[in-house]
């Protein structure tokens, strides 16, 4: 983790990646002539200014600020290649935009919109379709009468023991080379997008569907693959390929689809009987209600991921308490090996009712983004909690020359086997500069943190402090995250005791690689603080 160390204590722009969501506002190039005249400034421009030019770039073109940190990449909607669409010729219908925004792309960092209102998705919809470079059109003749029009769906046979039978060995024909026996995405992994990207065939045991899990949507897939992807269009059709559909859906957990969707919750804190509480296991946590929150990765891989966390939250009249928890096999609490990386958490705050979607809060004032409250737990800093880690701890029998100590030094914490203050600060140079990650002598394992905006992200100076407390038991981390409502100082956000606030989480799983940028994140939820009296 790269920590900068100016006398502001600001991280460097690239670092902004580090942390929950990520920076509003595309940087792509400037809209050309042509389709800037085109490009009504109308609702549809506002929304997309918000919502998609963080990712999918100022003119379409899928190259905003955020494009090289996702992958898949974000469309490009002047190629207008899509996906997911309902015609033999790979054109979408306006439902079939409509559908997309209010689905989303589980499994990737394309959210669902389902929230905003129907004429605001309209909307968006005719900005979206204003940047294709040739007008889209899907009842067009493309010159071939045999991939024209919508998918026909014939009337689809029973699913029984002998469609799936059939199924199974039309797909072990078709399907299998890249799938893999069992659907599973582990068949042929040396797979290119029409970008020349890394790509890898869907996991139907995951539950994450791009396009949905019904009968009909994978029938669809089917019969007019994924344009621009490795996905063919194939050639079994009727009651073959609806025996294909009953193959596939047997093999998949289709029960978490669903979940996998981002969408908006409320999550609301109840008032806590004494004090909001630190301890993971306090029994006043029986009065919380948890809620799971989706989660989507920002870089796709191909390893199972954690796909949502659970989070509960108590207040009392003065400070807030949240619980998060999350399935995790193997916690990594160690960053000093090469390929080791931390089992980390982050919350973000902001006091706006409507920040961007994808946001790291701005300069400007509610509706615009504004301040936002950070506040990240790492595994790594609370193992040190229990005593410094150190190189020697993770490797006992490396060869070490030390450094020139100064013997004078009373306190207690110990690095190289010497008091904090014996070293001489030349050899701790991240302390002596006040780096607050080079900070040994305290033992919170949460940083509280500010951004008003794309690389600005900074250490809190005054103002609340975030506690924690976290612990991994039986296969699950459990994490506590308390702060008091009230902030004051540089990048505040006070939390109004009885109102609400805007609320998101993201999360790195070390044993997966998670590091910096690349993680797990949520769309905005809402906090509902209750009375927040005692």
């Amino acid at each position: 983790m790269r920590i900068g160390i100016a006398v502001r204590r600001v991280l460097p722009g690239g670092a902004a990646a580090l942390l929950l969501a990520l920076p509003l506002g595309g940087c792509g190039e400037a809209v050309p002539a042509a389709r800037a005249a085109a490009a009504p400034a109308d609702r549809g421009s506002d929304l997309y200014r918000v919502h998609c030019q963080a990712c999918h770039g100022e003119s379409g073109e899928g190259n905003g600020y955020l494009a090289p940190h996702l992958l898949p990449r974000p469309r490009n909607f002047v190629a207008a290649r899509y996906r997911i669409t309902s015609t033999l010729q790979n054109q979408p219908t306006d439902e079939d935009l409509l559908r997309t925004l209010r689905r989303g792309f589980p499994g990737t960092a394309m959210p669902s919109f389902a929230h905003l209102p129907a004429e605001d998705l309209a909307a968006l919809v005719g900005k979206v379709k204003s940047f294709a470079e040739r007008p889209i059109d899907p009842s067009a003749d493309p010159g071939d009468p045999e991939r024209t029009g919508p998918v026909p769906i014939p009337p689809e046979p029973p699913d029984g023991e002998e469609s799936r039978r059939r199924g199974g060995e039309l797909y072990a024909q078709g399907c299998a080379p890249c799938h893999g026996a069992t659907g599973r995405g582990d068949g042929q992994q040396a797979q290119h997008d029409d970008l020349g990207l890394p790509t890898w065939p869907r996991n139907f045991a995951s539950g994450e569907w791009k396009g949905g899990s019904g009968g009909s949507e994978i029938y669809r897939r089917i019969v007019a693959g994924l344009a621009g992807s490795p996905m063919p269009a194939s050639p079994f059709t009727g009651d073959d390929a609806w025996h294909i559909v009953h193959w596939v859906r047997a093999q998949s957990d289709l029960d978490p689809e669903g979940r996998n969707e981002q969408r908006r919750t409320v999550i609301a804190a109840a008032r806590a009987a004494g004090e909001a509480p630190l301890d993971p296991a306090d029994p006043a946590w029986a009065k919380a209600e948890e809620r799971r929150v989706a989660l989507m990765p920002l870089w796709m891989r191909r390893t199972p991921r954690v796909q949502g966390v659970r989070v509960a939250a108590l207040v009392d009249g003065a400070r807030l308490s949240l619980r998060i928890r999350w399935e995790d096999p193997s916690p990594d609490r160690s960053t000093f090996g090469q390929t080791e990386f931390r089992d980390a958490v982050a919350v973000q705050v902001s006091a706006d009712p409507e920040p961007p979607l994808f946001a790291m809060g701005g300069a400007e004032g509610p509706g615009k983004g504004g301040a936002v409250s950070l506040w990240m737990w790492k595994a790594d800093r609370q193992a040190d909690a229990g005593g410094k880690a150190d190189l020697e701890d993770r490797f006992p029998d490396m060869a070490a020359d030390g450094w020139p100590a100064k013997q004078d030094a009373k306190e207690g914490t110990l690095v190289h086997g010497l008091p904090l203050g014996a070293h001489d600060p030349l050899y701790l140079s991240g302390r002596a500069a006040g780096n607050p990650v080079s900070d040994l002598s305290g033992a919170t394992a949460a940083e509280s943190l500010y951004a008003r905006g794309a690389g600005t992200v900074g250490f809190r100076e005054g103002g609340a402090v975030v506690e924690s407390r976290g612990e991994w038991k039986d296969g699950t981390w459990t994490v506590v995250l308390r702060r008091t409502l009230a902030d004051a100082g540089e990048g505040a956000v006070a939390l109004p005791a009885g109102g609400r606030a805007s609320i998101a989480f993201a999360l790195w799983n070390g044993s997966d690689g998670d590091r910096n940028g690349v993680k797990s994140a949520t769309i905005w939820h809402e906090l509902v603080l209750g009375e927040g009296g005692r």
